[in-house]
Order: structure tokens, then sequence, then C-alpha cells
């Protein structure tokens, strides 16, 4: 799926090169049209490679995650690669390990648009790096393909550049998630009573979010325990 939107995108911009300010520019990457007109491509892109990146956590209690994504998505690259890549160009992958952290995870990103100047971001990886990227994903209109969450934000129906026009999530929405769960319960079990275990990041709250939801509309009473994203004793919780 990644690389089918990585090829769409290349194909776009080919065809709205006019429209080129729409995305992120390259000064050091041209092509002629025709008219023999110079036309600015997306940073990222040249006539022999596309960079793309992401920071998953390979380290760290999320590590059993991120290390297979990344493993996963160097090995479809080569595949890739090894068949002629898009059009001859091979994809160069750059990858950080940001340990599932906000602050790290934002900064790698940042690095990866000024500095490495990569053409997508594909696997953005984690709750709270997203949650904490989305708005510079939206202000550098850098593509991004693919994240590792649900979170709401990433659903909208109206996006326009700038505004989630950039963002091709792929991941079920935690709230519809929780709705689905919720339905099944009363479907399968003919649930009265449900009771929930919530992390209280933003992940945790979405799920709540649309199981409540649900719940209302299907007559179902609903308790809930929150625990930390990184807790692993749940004993007292299920108790209650």
């Amino acid at each position: 799926i990644a690389i089918l939107l990585i090829a769409v995108m290349l194909v776009s911009m080919a065809a709205c090169g006019s429209s080129s300010s729409d995305v992120p520019q390259n000064n050091n990457s041209s092509n002629s049209d025709a008219n023999n007109e110079v036309v600015e491509v997306a940073q990222g892109v040249t006539d022999t490679t596309i960079t793309v990146a992401n920071s998953v956590a390979v380290s760290g209690a999320y590590g059993i995650i991120g290390r297979p994504l990344k493993l996963g998505m160097e090995a479809y690259f080569k595949m890739y690669n090894d068949a002629g890549g898009a059009n001859g160009r091979k994809v160069e992958y750059i990858h950080e390990d940001d340990i599932f952290e906000a602050e790290k995870g934002a900064n790698f990103l940042k690095k990866f648009v000024e500095q490495d100047k990569v053409f997508a971001i594909v696997g953005h990886f984690g709750t709270p790096v997203v949650s904490a990227t989305l708005d510079y994903l939206n202000e550098t209109k850098i593509p991004a393909v693919y994240f590792g969450t649900g979170i709401g934000p990433l659903y909208n129906e109206s996006a326009t550049v700038g505004n989630g026009k950039n963002l091709f999530p792929v991941q079920p929405i935690y709230n519809m998630e929780g709705r689905i769960m919720t339905t099944y319960a009363k479907g399968y079990f003919s649930a009265k009573k449900i009771g929930v275990l919530y992390t209280t990041d933003d992940a945790g709250k979405d799920f709540l979010s649309g199981i409540e939801q649900e719940a209302q509309n299907l007559g179902l009473e609903v308790v809930a325990e929150s625990v930390e994203p990184t807790s692993f004793d749940l004993t007292s919780q299920i108790a209650n």
C-alpha cells in the first residue's frame, strides 16, 4: 500500500507541475517539460532515487512492535528496488530509533524534512509521536503514508492542503474500533454491563470514547478503570 501511494503521488506531481507550490520544493532538482520550461519537483526525488524515512521504536518497551515493522519495510523496499523501483528510481529508506518518545520523534521528523530532505514519511509510528507531529506534517505538507496508531485526528472527511490532505492513514480509528467492540459484546454475549481497561494516553481515551458512545446507543452500562500506558500489573483494576 505504501509503495502504491508513493507511486500515485509521484504521478500526480508529474501531471501537476504547474501547481508545485502545494508540495515541499527541492531547489537542487528540476526537470524540463516539452516547452523547455524548468519545473521544480518535490524534495527527496531525483532522477535515480526517492528518499523516505521514519522514526520507529526498535528499543525500549515498544521495540517488540517496532523491530519487525522496520525489518519488514527494509525487506520490501529491497525487493521493490531489485525489481527496478519506481520508473528506475530506487527507494532510499532512512530510519531513527525514537524509543516511542514524543520529543525524540518530533526532533527526528524535523531532521528528516529539513536536513535529509525526504520526499515522504512512511510508517509514522506510535500514538505519542504522531500526536506531537501532526501539526508539523500539515504545515510542511510532507506526505505521510501509514500511521502506526488510530487516534481520532487522523480521521478527516474534509481534508485540504495543509489540513490533512497529505496524510494517508490506513489503520482503523480507535474510536470506531471501540464502537465495534461494544456492538460485539452486545450481539454475541448479550452484554448488559461491560468493564473497560483503558490507557491514559490519546489511544486509550479514544477507545473509551467510542465504547461509551456505542454503549449509550445500545443501552449498556459501562464501568471503566484507567491504567498507565507502560503499566503491566492490572490486578487491582481488574478486581474493581
